[in-house]
């Protein structure tokens, strides 16, 4: 058998089984198996009733998985909105956060090296801060000493 599409394939079988309504009134034999008239036109609509309950239930799924995103992503709202204030309201009281499924986070603690990383990286940016305004600096002022 050469692959058909679905639709055609479903095109086919609705023609072949209003013919065997028409013509066919008597069983018959094909391939070696008697069909009645009624089983052939079953096994021939069959495949488009199924064709037709999958492509409704497809349809289905895709508004029920649409339908779970936008409560998915609400529910992530409210939840976020409700660890900010229950952070607020219950601050120093972890049992209570943790009724609400909520862990109190941990501080983060630097060590000395760390500090000293940090103090040195500020120190240098202001140093070129400085050095920056004063480059931009230099020639503004000559331009309005040269003006007088």
């Amino acid at each position: 058998m050469k692959n058909t599409s679905k639709s055609s394939r479903n095109d086919r079988n609705r023609q072949a089984s209003v013919g065997v309504q028409k013509h066919i009134t008597s069983a018959i034999v094909l391939g070696g198996v008697s069909y009645a008239p009624a089983t052939m036109v079953s096994v021939l609509t069959d495949p488009v009733a199924k064709a037709s309950a999958t492509a409704t239930a497809l349809g289905a799924y895709h508004e029920a998985v649409v339908e779970e995103q936008a409560s998915v992503k609400a529910a992530d709202v409210l939840y976020e909105e409700l660890r900010k204030e229950a952070l607020n309201l219950f601050k120093g009281q972890p049992t209570v956060l943790a009724d609400f499924g909520i862990t109190v986070p941990a501080p983060k603690v630097r060590t000395a090296e760390q500090k000293a990383a940090a103090a040195a990286k500020a120190k240098a940016t202001r140093a070129a801060k400085k050095a920056a305004l004063a480059a931009v600096a230099a020639p503004v002022a000559a331009l309005t000493t040269t003006k007088s």
